[in-house]
């Protein structure tokens, strides 16, 4: 847990580091355990430091007021301590006045982080898979994909009857468990993401045609298999379309369609021309774009 102490060396926050809150962990693992303020007058012999005042004591620091920071159900999601080098006025309603103040403030930066992360993750995860959406997609692509790189494309036919025939309920628990499963096989080595509806996509380094025909096969027996949810059990049909992309440039395309755009837009029209092509041919078989 990271300190923000300026006044205190930044080596006696480290001893804490991973430290389990409990009844007599100092004041500010007291705090978070008992969801209440610890006030110490005395480091040296409260029983709260029993086990730590030998960490405190060689910084000089004698007494102590921790005060747990509580969101709105009611969690401890910090502490805010004052820590002092003398005696303390246990009474001082100055004290007490920066201390409230000092939660206020906490609070609202915490609030505030934490709306940065969830508009960060409504922005480029998908909210029923947890895979990476669209815009992370694109911007991996932009950004990180190498000049050679090769894109699966995973399409699952008819889905939308799927849908309308057992549940839209279903269909989810159906996206979700196709996204776990890929994301198990394929684990941390290649980019996977969910673009939309029932479309998810794996980038990953170029693969020779070879290569690449062996990886779509790979994939279409994980997720070939019997999925079982909800007393109903489906054999996927899946439809995997490949494009496997070469020498990227900012103008991309397929024949008679030129594609002005970025890299990352440029490829998703090829995909999305590709798995069309697969769509068309008999159930499991793979469409090639090779440029």
């Amino acid at each position: 847990i990271p300190w923000a102490a300026p006044d205190i060396d930044s080596g006696y926050g480290a001893s804490y580091a991973g430290l389990k809150i409990g009844e007599n962990v100092g004041n500010c693992g007291s705090a978070a355990y008992f969801k209440q303020p610890i006030i110490v007058e005395d480091i040296k012999t409260d029983p709260h430091w029993e086990n730590y005042k030998d960490v405190a004591l060689p910084y000089g620091l004698q007494a102590c007021c921790s005060y747990p920071i509580k969101d709105n159900l009611d969690n401890v999601v910090a502490t805010f301590a004052f820590y002092f080098k003398g005696k303390i006025d246990i009474e001082s309603e100055t004290l007490l006045k920066i201390a409230n103040a000092g939660i206020e403030f906490c609070l609202l930066a915490i609030d505030q982080e934490n709306n940065k992360k969830t508009i960060r993750n409504l922005t480029f995860f998908d909210q029923l898979t947890g895979l990476p959406n669209r815009n992370n997609l694109l911007h991996h692509i932009d950004q990180y994909a190498q000049d050679q790189s090769s894109i699966f494309m995973i399409d699952i036919d008819h889905f939308k009857e799927v849908n309308l025939l057992i549940g839209y309920a279903f269909g989810d628990q159906l996206l979700k468990r196709l996204g776990e499963k890929l994301r198990t096989k394929l684990k941390d080595q290649f980019f996977l993401s969910r673009l939309e509806r029932d479309i998810f996509i794996v980038v990953t380094p170029y693969q020779t045609c070879n290569e690449a025909e062996k990886t779509a096969q790979n994939i279409l027996n994980w997720i070939g298999s019997e999925i079982n949810i909800a007393n109903h059990s489906l054999l996927l049909q899946q439809v995997l379309a490949l494009a496997s992309i070469i020498k990227l440039t900012k103008r991309l395309g397929f024949p008679s369609v030129k594609v002005p755009c970025t890299k990352s837009k440029g490829i998703m029209v090829i995909a999305m021309h590709v798995i069309q092509k697969a769509l068309v041919k008999m159930k499991n078989k793979r469409a090639i774009y090779h440029n």
